[in-house]
């Protein structure tokens, strides 16, 4: 089967299907809290990649674009309380503010046999963001024993490390506009067999079909 559409001369690399902005962030340090009666911002020191979104001041998730944004956490809290749970609890603030009915409970076991009591803090919230907006995760604890803990490399097997805090920023898709479609000038073509050749001259989009005549599309 002959091909329907021929790329005869190529311009410069466009960009994807998608425009979506987002970003992939983690943290590898410990994170402790002074007060149970405090609200701290989570931080965030490393950038897996990213487009349009970047962490500012080690801990706003700042959007470049408008759009609606899905959030991701992931936390590893610890508990050195012994035989004791203690209960964190993690939040979002937009802005400065607290993001209404954004706050979900954690239960972190007590330490047993030596090893700390563990548990994985995380929830996926949806929101919409203007261009320079930004959010903090924002977290709490029952006790100071409670706190954001990060894994180094293992073996046996060989294992990754695993970061204290890892964060998912994607945007909604569908709610961006399309992308602008490129085409480079270039000379005119040879004349085609069977079917014919779009491209542009000089600004201006141009047809040349299978009888060698030129016809301009639109003027540059």
């Amino acid at each position: 089967m002959t091909d329907v559409v021929q790329v005869v001369t190529q311009g410069p690399q466009g960009p994807g299907g998608s425009l979506a902005n987002y970003g992939a962030f983690y943290d590898s340090t410990d994170q402790t809290i002074a007060s149970a009666t405090t609200a701290y911002a989570v931080a965030i020191g490393s950038t897996y990649e990213t487009r349009n979104v970047s962490i500012v001041d080690g801990s706003k998730i700042t959007f470049a674009q408008a759009g609606t944004y899905s959030l991701t956490y992931s936390l590893q809290l610890h508990n050195t309380d012994n035989n004791t749970p203690q209960t964190a609890r993690v939040w979002l603030r937009k802005n400065g503010s607290d993001y209404a009915n954004s706050a979900s409970s954690y239960d972190v076991h007590g330490a047993h046999g030596g090893l700390d009591g563990v548990a994985v803090a995380t929830n996926t919230i949806i929101a919409t963001a203007a261009a320079g907006d930004y959010v903090q995760i924002m977290w709490s604890a029952s006790s100071t024993t409670v706190s954001i803990q990060h894994t180094a490399a293992g073996t046996s097997p060989t294992r990754p490390a695993t970061p204290g805090v890892i964060l998912s920023v994607d945007q909604v898709q569908f709610s961006q506009t399309a992308p602008l479609q490129f085409i480079a000038n270039t000379t005119e073509p040879a004349t085609p067999t069977g079917g014919g050749i779009l491209f542009v001259a000089s600004g201006a989009l141009k047809y040349k079909g299978s009888s060698g005549t030129v016809t301009t599309l639109a003027a540059a």
